[in-house]
């Protein structure tokens, strides 16, 4: 088995990390790019939590209770919780953005390894959500399938 450098790299004793001008430049973009992402994502959130409200309070006054299956409120409450949800991966980007810029304005190690660990938590929370999701369509197909089954017997 050949020795890669790139891979074999001792991370605990931190292996003296220098980034060239060009990898500064990707870092500074994409900081830029996560903070646009993240302040889209607080205002989505904020656009949720509007609508939650909205169908909490007014929802059963303007009658859209006849025409959903299920109270306003309800579906109100759910636009509360993905709203509440959904901050989180934001918050990281923005965390993220923010120390990454930093870290580049002062060449502080410090600051990018915090950044980077904001980063690390935004996708962990993002793949933690997309397997929990898919797993909710699993049990809703097949909730599905043997609710289908049981009402044509």
């Amino acid at each position: 088995m050949e020795n890669n450098p790139i891979l074999d790299n001792d991370f605990e004793t931190g292996g003296g990390l220098e980034l060239s001008n060009e990898a500064s430049g990707f870092l500074h973009e994409t900081s830029r790019w996560a903070q646009f992402l993240a302040i889209l994502g607080f205002v989505g959130t904020g656009f949720l939590f509007l609508v939650g409200l909205l169908m909490m309070a007014a929802g059963s006054a303007l009658g859209l209770g006849g025409v959903m299956p299920f109270p306003p409120a309800v579906f109100g409450f759910f636009y509360l919780i993905i709203g509440a949800v959904y901050i989180f991966p934001s918050l990281y980007l923005y965390r993220f953005a923010t120390k990454a810029k930093v870290a580049l304005a002062r060449m502080d190690t410090n600051q990018l390894t915090e950044s980077l660990g904001y980063l690390k938590s935004s996708f962990k929370f993002m793949g933690i959500m997309a397997i929990s999701i898919i797993g909710l369509y699993i049990l809703i197909i097949i909730g599905a399938m043997i609710f289908g089954v049981a009402t044509g017997m």
